[in-house]
């Protein structure tokens, strides 16, 4: 369990470190932004299924809670980088319209 949890941790800071160097750049809303959001609520959302299946059996309530909290914001995630990502879909059909 610890170097699936190693692994989890190192590729969400990566993912995080690629997100905050694009934010700097000055690129927020891109289509790269919003593919990596999406990747790090899937990672979320895949981290907390592994913490269920492993932790489900035992009458541990608060790893059942956190399981289930990581699985809601993983999912918010995934929901705000595809918003981003249809935002950005917008803004080009826009661009070429006008």
């Amino acid at each position: 369990m610890n170097y699936t949890k190693l692994f989890f941790n190192d590729y969400l800071v990566y993912l995080c470190v690629q997100i905050s160097r694009s934010i700097k750049d000055g690129k927020v809303f891109s289509r790269r932004n919003a593919r990596l959001i999406v990747r790090m609520g899937g990672l979320v959302e895949l981290f907390s299924f592994v913490l269920l299946v492993v932790v489900g059996g035992t009458p541990h309530y608060w790893a059942v809670f956190m399981a289930a909290f990581s699985m809601l914001v993983g999912t918010a995630l995934q929901m705000l980088g595809w918003m981003i990502n249809r935002g950005v879909t917008m803004q080009e059909e826009q661009e070429l319209t006008i």
